[in-house]
């Protein structure tokens, strides 16, 4: 009974720290700044951040999961965007930051991790095209002006030409890197949040960035 006790009182402990660190973690949804400050982001990127400029978008306080804080600086970079049949060079900035800080819903997904890993991963060709043909057919369905359908066509677009995800292990309970976004997606109990991090071409010195950086944020909310 004594060991049952003290199994139950660990149980208990640990799932209060978890607790703790999720709170803690969504406590910084509308204080990005503190989180992950600049004198962080320069510790880990040494490189000139004088001329970058600070990017930090707000949504309404019941939207703050989709809020974002990042330095952008030109890169001379372009990159191919393809939306719908058109293809668009557009500027392909540098940006180091971190922002969509969210808690899995249990009532609709009770186990984070599996969730995390089924809906971060990369989809065959034949779920894109199902997706696509998806979004097509609800377009149709619902009508719309022309502007609205070309913005459901460009969201098609992006399913298809999605470049996919990479598992990156050590990194909070479960971790995957963005290759279209460039950004490192980290699992911390049900709170997932999101470390930009494209400083170049490299993408495993990008991935390394992103790593240290989203290290410097789960030791703000240690206990877990």
């Amino acid at each position: 009974m004594q060991k049952r006790s003290l199994l139950c009182s660990l149980i208990g402990c640990l799932s209060t720290l978890s607790a703790y660190s999720q709170t803690c973690l969504l406590s910084y949804q509308t204080r990005l700044d503190e989180l992950l400050p600049k004198a962080i982001l320069e510790k880990h990127y040494t490189a000139n951040l004088s001329t970058a400029q600070l990017r930090y978008r707000k949504s309404a306080s019941n939207y703050a999961k989709y809020d974002t804080y990042e330095y952008v600086w030109p890169s001379g970079r372009t990159m191919p965007q393809k939306i719908g049949k058109q293809t668009l060079d557009i500027p392909d900035n540098n940006r180091i930051g971190i922002g969509w800080i969210n808690e899995i819903n249990p009532k609709y997904h009770p186990d984070p991790l599996n969730y995390f890993k089924n809906f971060y991963r990369t989809a065959t060709d034949a779920e894109k095209k199902k997706a696509a043909e998806l979004i097509d057919k609800k377009l149709a369905e619902k009508g719309g002006t022309p502007i609205d359908k070309a913005a459901g066509k460009a969201v098609s677009g992006i399913v298809v030409n999605h470049a996919g995800y990479e598992p990156i292990a050590g990194i909070g309970d479960a971790a995957t890197w963005d290759f279209t976004s460039n950004q490192l997606i980290v699992l911390k109990g049900r709170v997932t949040f999101q470390v930009i991090s494209r400083i170049g071409t490299d993408v495993k010195a990008n991935q390394a960035l992103a790593k240290k950086l989203a290290a410097e944020v789960l030791a703000k909310c240690p206990k877990s």
